[in-house]
């Protein structure tokens, strides 16, 4: 197995990343000697917050139905109770034009349904991970993409001319637009407030300067 301790930490020195990448990983069964996760979350990226923190675990189905658009990547079918959930949350973020309905078919999803998804700091990771996510600046991250794509690892995209975009903002105000983001999606999760009112909130904070 791959150092991953290592790994983590000469990646993370490389590209000033100052929050520790996660490890996804998609299992038939629990592995052997991983905590299952105990308690609820209101979405699937919620898991990726927990591990990042220095947490390592593994869910099981059931852990995802909070997440009706998760449980769909995931290929987890919802309990028939609450099937019409994906539904609703489609047509609300194609209303609110987050997304299109043409485009849903294109949603990426696991092929089958995982017995065990596991969840790690890359450096802590017990198994060997399928996806290892990355949060940082633009610019450096740019450099991970482009060392993937030179290796053959990665398909082309614009980032570059995103990240061009980016560097009229400051790191401190892109990393408070991305908490706001982050925030307003668990709140239209799991809030009972009407969405216009999280979304009015929403754009209002991204318009405040910061303090």
């Amino acid at each position: 197995m791959i150092d991953y301790h290592d790994l983590e930490q000469r990646l993370s020195e490389a590209l000033g990343l100052g929050r520790r990448p996660v490890a996804v990983t998609f299992r038939d069964a629990p592995p052997t000697g991983v905590a299952r996760f105990a308690g609820s979350e209101p979405s699937g990226c919620s898991f990726w917050r927990l591990a990042a923190a220095g947490r390592a675990f593994y869910t099981v189905p059931s852990d995802h139905y909070n997440c009706a658009l998760g449980s769909h990547t995931h290929s987890i079918p919802l309990p028939a109770e609450r099937a019409q959930e994906l539904e609703q949350t489609l047509s609300f973020m194609t209303g609110i034009g987050y997304i299109k309905m043409e485009e849903v078919p294109g949603i990426p999803r696991l092929s089958a349904t995982p017995g065990a998804v596991v969840y790690a700091p890359l450096g802590d990771s017990p198994v060997d991970p399928d996806v290892v996510l990355f949060m940082g600046r633009p610019g450096r991250l740019m450099l991970l993409q482009e060392a993937a794509q030179r290796a053959g690892i990665y398909p082309a995209f614009r980032a570059r001319e995103h990240a061009q975009k980016l560097k009229v903002f400051r790191p401190r105000e892109l990393e408070r637009w991305l908490v706001v983001v982050q925030e307003t999606d668990l709140a239209l999760k799991s809030s009972r407030r009407p969405p216009d009112a999280i979304l009015e909130e929403m754009f209002t904070r991204l318009c405040r300067k910061a303090a």
